[in-house]
């Protein structure tokens, strides 16, 4: 098969692999490999979206977004992040053509791999051709001068110094006016931003109060008037919505029951209307209610759309003239949220984003000021968060930045800053420097920041708390055993006692317990501040997952050494009783299957088997798929799968534990003892639970699991007046 050489790169379609000048090479995904190919083929000719939705997804019932998203990756790619390059075209309201395609060479497999093995030699080669079609490839709107920024009224005063020697020169008092008139001009412009909430004085700020409430303040909205804020206060009996007018204090609020509660709601723009979230047994709801100065009109209260399944965590928002709504919405587990536009005039509905389907999808998202574009949120393999920027004009999309945890919410600081919250830190990204910095540090934790053109806002305080549970199977009863006003999470048991992590100091840790002492064993910090799945390797290792990869750490020097290769992506994986041995999933192609490490020796065994989660289990693996019920057992050495209960449904690692003929599931307010006979799944017990557990791990020799039980902590909405 041919391979395509370009002045940056050499693409070879079945290998699926970009290589670059500098001899590094980029394996493509599948739908990015397929994409390039169908535009390359097409010799600089116009493809149409339906042609690259085939080519691509093998359909054309897909919205055209889709193929945006996949256009944008693909341009990161091969454009070596260079403002001087365009290979990819848009063309309007048709599709894409790749550019400039008469310098494209096709070159055959055995002048490919001639080429590969030799690309050194050819750098310069290659580097000139660059430099001299690059001016064709660029951008017709590119800016190849970039204005002098006026930072100060330091530097006005140097600019206005540097014309006095126009004085004495023919018609110097003309040219000396006209550049007074030019540089007020120009500090106007210029100098406006530095006034507005792109620029607050971070470093300067006082805290207002704004709830009294006890129990917990979560996801909030304030009106454009800055009248009214509505916000989900969460207490015993639920999550109400309650509408709060700020400087009366008069409360209105729509309650929870057993059945029914409210989230994620969002004033329109002209401050008579809140859009919100209703959950119940006919799944998630998306309504619409008239306020005034009274609170809320239930006679103006009306149903918008469905956003999908109950429990789901997502954000709502009107577009800037009030007439259409962003929500975002999931139909079923295996399913990724995708934002969806509706117009509240004709009831017409479109997606407007198409996620992959590793990790959650895109569930969180903010209009700027302007009304232009949607910063969102996209879980990538549920342990990350990237940050995107949509324009609701051409429906581009570009990522901005991408962060090692799950991000709830964000918000804008203006139309340049994006805000968000990472524990106690409340952090803003810069879109023009494309860095992160700090906005301001807190006592307590922080999350759904909110801004106006010169106030932010946040809930403030511990949303949860954590403590450690033990469960004894020979009895079947559950007890405490580490308690603490901390998050306290992830426990391994241990010959020396527990370990486990906990934010004790302010930052990740991982502790022990032991007897009754309580002991930092050592500092997760930098790096090691992302490593998650702990579990201990001969008392004197920990392993982990960190960036995808497998990993051992030292816990005294603290050294890591890669157990897994670099390209690979693992969300979990579990050892063998003997500990030799270790067993996850691995991504390839936006599906998971399952392989075998052998610890001491590097080997690999690839099973060529789907699946999500996996545990060893008398010398066979029981394993779950990806967004998808059932428990399967397979056999290494015969290769057979076996379906044992198709009704067992869990779809994180972390949240189930097989111990001799035992398996122990958790969930929210419940932990199940399971009996494993002959290929059969039977429940023992189920015993109730005074929160969530999120994590479990079990010991053959002390016969106990131990397990962190998550419950609700207490938290303000305040106002950071700057």
């Amino acid at each position: 098969m041919k391979s395509y050489k370009s002045a940056h790169w050499i693409f070879d379609e079945n290998k699926q692999e970009l290589k670059y000048l500098d001899g590094t090479t980029k394996r493509l995904p599948a739908r990015l490999n397929n994409c390039l190919a169908s535009l390359l083929k097409a010799q600089g000719q116009t493809v149409i979206y339906d042609e690259l939705l085939e080519a691509v997804w093998g359909t054309i019932y897909r919205d055209y977004n889709t193929i945006a998203s996949v256009v944008s990756e693909l341009r990161k790619l091969i454009n070596c992040r260079s403002s001087k390059v365009n290979y990819i075209v848009t063309v309007p309201k048709k599709g894409y053509r790749f550019s400039c395609y008469e310098h494209i060479q096709l070159v055959d497999s055995q002048e490919n791999n001639a080429l590969e093995q030799n690309i050194d030699s050819h750098n310069t080669e290659l580097k000139d051709v660059a430099t001299e079609i690059e001016p064709q490839l660029a951008p017709q709107n590119a800016i190849i001068e970039s204005p002098q920024v006026i930072k100060s009224p330091s530097s006005i005063n140097t600019v206005v110094n540097s014309s006095s020697s126009f004085t004495g020169r023919k018609k110097a008092l003309t040219y000396s006016f006209a550049l007074v008139i030019l540089l007020i001009v120009c500090a106007a412009v210029l100098l406006r931003p530095y006034f507005s909430s792109d620029n607050l004085n971070i470093h300067s700020s006082k805290t207002e109060v704004l709830t009294h409430e006890y129990g917990r303040e979560l996801e909030f909205d304030l009106s454009q008037d800055k009248q009214w804020l509505a916000y989900v206060h969460e207490n015993d009996l639920g999550k109400d919505l309650l509408l709060k007018n700020i400087k009366t204090g008069i409360t209105a609020g729509l309650f929870a029951d057993q059945n029914l509660y409210y989230s994620s709601p969002s004033f329109n723009y002209t401050n008579n209307a809140l859009l919100y979230l209703e959950h119940s047994d006919r799944g998630c709801e998306m309504f619409q209610i008239g306020i005034n100065n009274e609170g809320f009109l239930a006679n103006e209260k009306r149903k918008i759309t469905q956003c999908g399944l109950k429990d789901s965590w997502v954000t709502t928002a009107y577009d800037k003239h009030s007439d259409a709504v962003f929500f975002a919405r999931s139909e079923s587990i295996a399913e990724p949220y995708r934002i969806f536009k509706h117009d509240l005039q004709t009831g017409y509905e479109r997606n407007i984003t198409s996620p992959p389907s590793t990790g959650r999808g895109d569930y969180s998202f903010a209009l700027s000021p302007d009304g232009l574009s949607l910063a969102f949120v996209r879980n990538v393999l549920w342990e990350k968060s990237s940050i995107w920027l949509l324009n609701l004009a051409n429906g581009e999309t570009r990522q901005l930045f991408e962060i090692p945890y799950l991000l709830e919410s964000i918000a804008w600081m203006g139309d340049h800053a994006i805000l968000y919250s990472t524990g106690h830190d409340l952090m803003r990204f810069n879109l023009a420097s494309k860095e992160s910095e700090l906005v301001k540090r807190f006592s307590k934790p922080v999350k759904y920041p909110n801004t106006d053109e010169s106030n932010i806002y946040v809930s403030r305080g511990q949303s949860l708390v954590s403590d450690i549970w033990q469960l004894n199977l020979q009895r079947l009863t559950t007890e405490r055993i580490i308690a603490s006003d901390y998050i306290d999470s992830a426990p391994i048991i241990s010959a020396q006692g527990t370990l486990f992590l906990s934010n004790r100091s302010g930052h990740h840790e991982l502790w022990q317990r032991g007897g009754n002492q309580e002991i930092k064993v050592m500092d997760l910090i930098g790096e090691l501040e992302k490593v998650k799945n702990i579990k201990e390797l001969d008392h004197e290792f920990l392993v982990g997952i960190l960036g995808g990869r497998i990993v051992k750490i030292n816990k005294t020097s603290h050294e890591v050494v890669w157990l897994s290769a670099e390209e690979k992506k693992i969300d979990s994986f579990t050892l063998s009783a003997k500990q030799t041995k270790l067993v996850y999933a691995t991504e390839l192609n936006e599906a998971w299957f399952i392989e075998q490490l052998d610890i001491a020796t590097g080997k690999l065994e690839f099973f060529g088997i789907e699946g999500f989660t996996a545990k060893y289990w008398q010398n066979k693996i029981l394993l779950t798929n990806f967004r998808a019920p059932g428990l399967w057992l397979y056999d290494p050495i015969t290769r057979e799968r076996q379906l044992i209960d198709a009704s067992f449904e869990v779809f994180s690692a972390n949240k189930w534990a097989v111990l001799n003929n035992h398996l122990i599931l958790v969930k929210k307010n419940e932990v199940s003892v399971f009996a494993l006979n002959a290929g059969q799944l039977t429940l023992i017990k189920a015993l109730a639970v005074p929160g969530d557990p999120r994590s479990i791990s079990c010991d053959s020799v002390k016969q106990v699991c131990q397990f962190d039980l998550f419950a609700k902590g207490s938290t303000e909405i305040i106002k950071l007046v700057f």
